[in-house]
C-alpha cells in the first residue's frame, strides 16, 4: 500500500495554444487503482480493481480524475483539450546511513504508447540538482477489462547512493497528444527498499592489563564504506563494561575501513577490572562490537627521583662535578646519563665529569613495577655564565733564554695571585743555575685557579772578537773609503757594530751589514768599531782595532796667497774663492788630471763654484797668476 508521501512536479509547460485548453494527466495517490493482490501477481487474481481499500500511486486523467490509472491517448490539441503530461511524483528523503547494495522493488501497472507515453524512474541524492535515469519501466500486459496485471519489479539502486543519508527517487510521466495509446497508465504499490547486507565495526584491543596515562593501539575492522568527514572513535567502557556514558581515549578522521587509533588511558581513571574498549563511526554511523575482554587497569605507584651535585655551590669552567640520583620508590628504575645529547653512563647511580660553561647533564630513569606514576622521570642540569678560569701565562723579563750568570724575574699575568713552585717569588729577580721548569698556580677574583708553566733556558757563554780593515789598505785623507770588519765567531749571524770616528759615535750598521764608507779628511780621522754579539758572550761585547789616515798630503799650498781664501774647505754644496785680482786663472780637476772646471776673473773679486755634481774626493784648484801656477788641494765632502 502506498501512503501519501509523494509529490507532483509539474515539468511540462504550462501555456496553452490559444484554440484549446491544456489538461495533463497526473499522479494521484487513492485506491481508485487498487493495489494488486499478492502472491499472485502476473496471473489474473491480480487485476486491477477500485475501491479495494489498497491505495496505490497512478497516474489519472483529468477528465476522469476518479477512474485509476486511466489514460487519455488526445488527438484532439488545438480543437478541445491537450493531455500532454511532463510529471514526476518524488519520494521524501531516506536516510541510507550504513546501508550499501541496496534495492528497490515494487508492484506496477504500465502501458500507454511504446516509449512516448512512458514511466521512467530516477534516483538522486541531492535533491534533484543531479540525477540517475534508469533504464525504462518494462510495459505490463493488458486485460483485466483494460486495467492491466500488477506485475513484481526489481531495480538495484546505484552504487553512488550507498551509506547516503539524502536518497531520493521519482518516478516521471511523459504523455504525448498523437491519439494512440491504451490504459492503463502507470500505477505503483509496495515499494520496498532493501540492503543486501549490514555494515558490521570490530575492534581488536590485545592488552588485557594497563596502567592509567598509557598509550596504546586499537584496531578496528569493517564491512561499510564510509563517506567524506568521517571520524572513528575509540571509546572506553566504565569498570563494569558499560558504555552508557563512554570515555573518549582516541579519534582518527579516515575513510579506511581497516584502521588502528592511537589511544591514551585517562590519568584520573578508576581502577577496575571490567573495561572494555570499542569503536564507532560518524558517517556511516556505526556502532561497533566491543574488544570481546575484560581489561584490568591497575592502580599507580608514586614515584619522584633526586639529583643532588658535589660540589653544590659555586663552580668555575672544567671543575669536576659528581652527580647522585636516589629515589622516593623501591623500585629499580633504569638509569641512563646524558651529556649535551650523547649517551655516557648506564645503570649506575652516579657520574663524574667536567663542566664548562654551555654544559647540560641529563639524568633520565625509566621505572620498574606496576604502574609507577610517572613511568619515567627525568632532571635537567644546565650550566650559564659560568666563570672561565683565569688565562694564566708567565711573563719573563728579560727573556726566558738568558746567559750564565744572568738574572730574570719571572710574573704571573691573568689573575689575581699566583703561588709559585721552585723557590720562586713573583717578580723578583733570581740567578737560575741551570735550566729548569717554572710553575704557577694563579687564581683570580672568583676563586677560579689555573696553572702555566715556562721553560728557563740557560746557555753557555761564549767568546768573541772583531778586526776592521780598509779599502784602500793605505788610507789617504780626502779619498772615500770603505772600513769592513772580519767577526768572531765567523758564522755570527745576530750581532749589532758601533762605528766610531775620531773617538765619536758616527753610525750602527746590523747584521749582516759589516761595513761602512766615507771620506777621512786628516790625520785625525781614527776609525775602530765595538762588536755586541746577540747571544751569550763574555765579555758582552768586543773592541777593534784603530786605523789611522795613512797619507798626511798637506791640504795647503804653502806658496798659496794668503790674501786668496778658499772655503769653505771641505766644501758641500759650492764653495767660494775670495781675492782673486784681475787676470787671474782658476781651474778645477780630480786627481786624474781631468778639468772640470776652468775660469778667469774679470772682476778681480769671488768665484763661487757649484758643488752638488761633483762626487766626493780630493781635488786640485790650480791659480795661475802672471806666470806663476800655484796649487792647493780641496775636499769635497756631501
Amino acid at each position: 500500500m502506498v501512503g501519501k508521501f509523494f509529490r507532483n512536479q509539474r515539468l511540462e509547460s504550462q501555456c496553452g495554444d490559444g484554440l484549446g485548453r491544456k489538461r495533463p494527466e497526473f499522479f494521484v495517490v487513492s485506491d481508485a487503482e487498487g493495489g494488486g493482490i499478492t502472491p499472485n501477481l502476473g496471473t489474473a487474481g491480480s487485476c486491477g480493481v477500485a475501491n479495494n481499500g489498497n491505495n496505490t500511486l497512478h497516474v489519472t486523467s483529468s477528465f476522469n480524475p476518479l477512474g485509476g490509472a486511466s489514460y487519455d491517448a488526445g488527438g484532439l490539441c488545438g480543437l478541445f483539450t491537450c493531455p500532454m503530461t511532463n510529471r514526476r511524483a518524488e519520494s521524501p528523503v531516506i536516510n541510507c546511513t550504513g546501508k550499501s547494495n541496496m534495492t528497490l522493488s515494487f508492484n506496477y501497472i504500465h502501458n500507454g504508447q511504446g516509449t512516448l507515453d512512458n514511466a521512467i524512474l530516477w534516483f538522486t541524492n541531492n535533491g534533484f540538482s543531479t540525477w540517475i535515469a534508469m533504464p525504462l519501466i518494462p510495459k505490463t500486459s493488458t486485460g483485466c477489462g483494460g486495467q492491466g496485471l500488477w506485475t513484481s519489479f526489481i531495480c538495484p539502486i546505484p552504487g553512488g547512493l550507498n551509506n547516503s543519508p539524502n536518497v531520493q527517487f521519482a518516478i516521471q510521466w511523459v504523455n504525448n497528444d498523437d491519439g494512440i495509446g491504451t490504459d492503463p497508465s502507470f500505477a505503483i504499490d509496495d515499494i520496498t527498499i532493501s540492503s543486501a547486507s549490514s555494515n558490521t565495526l570490530t575492534t581488536a584491543f590485545n592488552t588485557s592489563s594497563l596502567c592509567p596515562c598509557s598509550n596504546h593501539l586499537v584496531t578496528y575492522n569493517s564491512s561499510a564504506t564510509f563517506s567524506a568527514g568521517n571520524i572513528f572513535t575509540a571509546e572506553l567502557s566504565d569498570a563494569s563494561g558499560n558504555f552508557s556514558s563512554p570515555t573518549i581515549i582516541g579519534t582518527l578522521p579516515s575513510l579506511n575501513p581497516n584502521g588502528t587509533i592511537n589511544c591514551t588511558i585517562p590519568c584520573n581513571v578508576i581502577p577496575g577490572n571490567g573495561y572494555r574498549v570499542r569503536v564507532v563511526s560518524s558517517n556511516v554511523a556505526i556502532t561497533g562490537s566491543d574488544n570481546g575482554g575484560n581489561i584490568v587497569i591497575n592502580s599507580t605507584t608514586p614515584t619522584q627521583m633526586f639529583l643532588t651535585q658535589s660540589p653544590a655551590g659555586f663552580i668555575c669552567q672544567n671543575t669536576m662535578v659528581t652527580y647522585l640520583v636516589s629515589f622516593s620508590t623501591p623500585a629499580l628504575p633504569s638509569i641512563s646519563w646524558k651529556k649535551n645529547g650523547a649517551l655516557v653512563a648506564s645503570n649506575t647511580n652516579s657520574y663524574s665529569t667536567n663542566i664548562v660553561n654551555g654544559d647540560e647533564v641529563i639524568c633520565k630513569v625509566v621505572y620498574n613495577g606496576t604502574c609507577p606514576n610517572p613511568s619515567e622521570d627525568s632532571i635537567i642540569a644546565q650550566y650559564f655564565n659560568i666563570p672561565p678560569p683565569p688565562n694564566v701565562g708567565i711573563l719573563a723579563n728579560p727573556s726566558n733564554v738568558i746567559c750564565a750568570g744572568d738574572s730574570i724575574a719571572l710574573s704571573g699575568t691573568g689573575a689575581s695571585t699566583y703561588n709559585w713552585f721552585g723557590g720562586v717569588v713573583n717578580g723578583q729577580t733570581f740567578v737560575p743555575a741551570a735550566t729548569t721548569t717554572y710553575s704557577v698556580i694563579g687564581v683570580d677574583a672568583n676563586g677560579c685557579t689555573n696553572t702555566s708553566s715556562t721553560v728557563v733556558t740557560v746557555q753557555a757563554n761564549n767568546g768573541g772578537g772583531i778586526i776592521i780593515s780598509s779599502n784602500p789598505a793605505t788610507v789617504i785623507a780626502g779619498n772615500n773609503t770603505t772600513y769592513t770588519a772580519a767577526l768572531t765567531p765567523s758564522n755570527l749571524t745576530s750581532y749589532q757594530i758601533n762605528w766610531y770616528r775620531n773617538n765619536q759615535y758616527l753610525s750602527t750598521t746590523n747584521a749582516p751589514v759589516n761595513s761602512i764608507s766615507f771620506t777621512p779628511l786628516g790625520l785625525q780621522d781614527s776609525v775602530y768599531a765595538w762588536l755586541t754579539p746577540n747571544g751569550c758572550y763574555t765579555p758582552d761585547s768586543f773592541k777593534s782595532n784603530t786605523i789611522l789616515v795613512k797619507s798626511p798630503e798637506a791640504v795647503y799650498d804653502p806658496n798659496w796667497p794668503s790674501s786668496i781664501r778658499v772655503f769653505p774647505n771641505p766644501g758641500d754644496q759650492a764653495f767660494s774663492i775670495e781675492g782673486l785680482e784681475i787676470g787671474d786663472r782658476i781651474t778645477f780637476s780630480d786627481l786624474s788630471g781631468r778639468m772640470i772646471y776652468d775660469n778667469k776673473s774679470a772682476n778681480g773679486s769671488q768665484i763661487v763654484i757649484p758643488l752638488s755634481a761633483y762626487s766626493n774626493g780630493l781635488y786640485i784648484i790650480s791659480l795661475f797668476r802672471e806666470d806663476r801656477r800655484l796649487q792647493q788641494k780641496f775636499i769635497i765632502q756631501h
